[in-house]
């Protein structure tokens, strides 16, 4: 039976990305939200993690603000966004 395992990363003041890393060797990984890139750009490197999902659960600055620089970071990730969402401009699957 595999598990995941959630990472609570803080940035800013009051936010927070949530990392989610299934068990098993090349299972995806996937986070929740991306006000600022560093605090988990650090993570993913210590833990030698790659990134395969961005979840964006709206446009806000402080809960999209850094897609870009994931991205930069990680090419091959999808962004997943809420359908009609049109203030996020990366190339995003909606649902």
């Amino acid at each position: 039976m595999s598990t995941i395992s959630v990472t609570v990363i803080p940035y800013f003041d009051d936010n927070f990305s949530y990392l989610i890393t299934p068990s098993g060797q090349n299972s995806p990984v996937a986070m929740v939200d991306c006000g600022d890139a560093g605090p988990i750009l650090d993570y993913l490197e210590k833990e030698n993690l790659g990134l395969d999902y961005i979840l964006l659960t709206h446009s806000h600055y402080d809960h999209a603000g850094d897609v870009e620089t994931m991205l930069s970071s990680f090419p091959n990730a999808t962004v997943v966004k809420s359908a009609g969402e049109n203030r996020i401009k990366e190339k995003a699957k909606e649902v």
